[in-house]
């Protein structure tokens, strides 16, 4: 009973340590993270991202209270639509819709389905793309 005693007490203090371990991981690489979307937050945004925005605000575009401010938003939206993977493909699909109705959140979800069909479209070509180009390979 004693040595089961020992080897389960020696199990978790082991236990322990590798988690204690990996918790200082953990939280060096939050610090890290922290550090880069701070010093990001305080990088200019892009020419084209600016201009964007200013002209999205002359015709009454906003940001929701606690958001990023609109330049941010573009900037970081330019970044993601020009990043591609291993294999030179994008990385994101980008699907975009406008909306109007007289109730904001009538017209928010009717363009975020909008975007959902241009998005499943995109979808569907790059998957006939590939599919066509595998079959003529073969």
């Amino acid at each position: 009973m004693r040595k089961m005693f020992v080897c389960t007490f020696a199990i978790l203090c082991l236990s322990a340590n590798m988690t204690a371990q990996t918790t200082k991981d953990v939280r060096k690489e939050r610090q890290e993270m922290r550090k880069a979307s701070k010093s990001e937050l305080n990088e200019k945004a892009s020419k084209a991202a600016r201009k964007d925005a200013k002209k999205l605000t002359k015709e009454g575009w906003i940001t929701a209270p606690g958001a990023l401010p609109l330049e941010k938003q573009l900037d970081k939206s330019y970044m993601m639509q020009m990043e591609y993977d291993d294999d030179m493909y994008p990385k994101y699909l980008m699907g975009e819709a406008m909306s109007i109705g007289e109730n904001y959140d009538a017209a928010k979800m009717q363009a975020l389905e909008l975007a959902k069909q241009n998005l499943a479209g995109q979808i569907q070509t790059e998957v006939t793309a590939l599919i066509k180009n595998s079959v003529a390979n073969q």
